[in-house]
């Protein structure tokens, strides 16, 4: 049996779907996953075996999260280059 799960995305270029594709292409259980941005919603259709709804859910969830820490430590890693009072200025008032 094959399931056939399709979401309306936001996602609106190509370039936004490469930026996932490697998300979706991690998930081992989905055999087949393809946009469609010519019909409205931006329509993104995945085949599985299984149903994978928190499969696809989790894997995002999971790459948000790194890309937040990776995001948080580099702030850290200014802050302590830079003043606070340099750190606002480069940053803020450009």
């Amino acid at each position: 049996m094959t399931f056939i799960s399709v979401y309306e995305t936001n996602l609106n270029t190509k370039t936004e779907i490469l930026n996932i594709q490697c998300f979706l292409n991690d998930i081992k259980a989905i055999k087949q996953w393809n946009f469609d941005l010519e019909v409205g919603g931006n329509i993104l259709r995945v085949e599985s075996p299984d149903s994978v709804d928190e499969k696809i859910m989790d894997s995002f969830h999971k790459r948000i999260i790194c890309v937040l820490k990776f995001f948080k430590r580099i702030i850290y890693l200014m802050r302590r280059i830079f003043t606070k009072e340099s750190f606002y200025t480069f940053f803020l008032h450009k």
